[in-house]
Parts: C-alpha cells; structure tokens; sequence
C-alpha cells in the first residue's frame, strides 16, 4: 500500500504525541491509544487505512498459529487499552466518530476489531457471538443494529461483520 507524504506526517505526528507507538525494531505498531484517535476525527480519517493495514498484516500472521486462549494476549499487546473501545478499518471511520459523539468510553469496556468480509453474515448470530464470547457492552453492540448502522443498509455497502478472531477456535472454545 503507498502512503503519501501527507499520511506520512501525520503519523509522524501521531508517533510524536505518544498517541501510537512502534515495536523496537519498527515493524509494527506496538500500541494505539484508540481513544485519543477519537478525539480527532480528520485525523483519524486520513491515518485510519495505514494503521489497519498494519495491525491486519500483524493480526493475521499472529493468528494463523493461535488460539482461542491467546486472545487476552493479543488484546492487551495489539492496542493499549487505556480505554478500550471499537477498532474499524478505513471505511468505518464515520462510525468511529459518531460513537465518540454518542457517549463516553467507560473502563473496563471490550475491545473489538472487525473487517469486511467478502460473504454475507447474520448479524443477530454474529452480534450474539461477540456478545457472548468477549462481553461487548451491550450499548456498543446495540447501536450496530439501530439505524442508520443497521445491517441492511451495512450490506448494501457490501459491508459485512465479523471478528477478526478466528470463529473456529472461538466457537470450539464456548462449545
């Protein structure tokens, strides 16, 4: 992925106020403070693609050897969870906001991290997953399926939910 020299600064920026924070040796993200994301929205906006890219190429190759009780670890390493609160990639940026402007994030709240899939999913069955097998706040979730982010519309967008976690080892883990 190219990342012009405007993204570039920005994260310089980023990187300066401590907001995000490198592995020693630079190859990855070592934390993101979300929530200070949140209080910028443009900000967000323009560095949102960079940072899930990042976090997914470091999400998936941690993954493909996991399990279902690495998940605590790879929460608490992936972003620091001062105040934890939604991950979403490059298109979900509006979301980001308008949760921000909804309410305030609450400690002790769960981390998510979702993505768009290429197939149709429920949204009842996944929502009633995550709910289930990490203890989302029920608010935070609920406002997935109220207007105007309610699934019809979501897949009309060819958006569609599901964690980033591998199901599998999560459902043969609650099973």
């Amino acid at each position: 992925m190219l990342i012009n020299q405007k993204k570039i600064d920005l994260i310089k920026k980023l990187l300066a106020q401590g907001i995000i924070e490198l592995s020693p040796d630079k190859s990855k993200f070592r934390s993101i403070q979300l929530w200070k994301l949140l209080q910028y929205p443009r900000l967000l906006t323009e560095v949102s693609q960079a940072i899930a890219c990042r976090l997914y190429a470091l999400d998936y190759d941690y993954l493909a050897a996991s399990s279902c009780s690495t998940l605590p670890a790879l929460v608490s390493t992936s972003i620091a969870m001062v105040r934890p609160s939604v991950f979403v990639p490059t298109g979900w940026t509006f979301l980001l906001a308008h949760l921000n402007s909804m309410r305030q994030y609450k400690p002790g709240e769960t981390l998510v991290l979702i993505e768009p899939l290429a197939n149709p999913v429920s949204l009842s069955k996944r929502v009633a997953t995550i709910r289930s097998t990490l203890a989302v706040v029920t608010d935070v979730v609920a406002l997935f399926e109220q207007p105007p982010f309610e699934y019809v519309a979501l897949t009309s967008m060819g958006i569609h939910l599901q964690s980033v976690f591998l199901w599998d080892d999560v459902q043969l883990a609650c099973s």
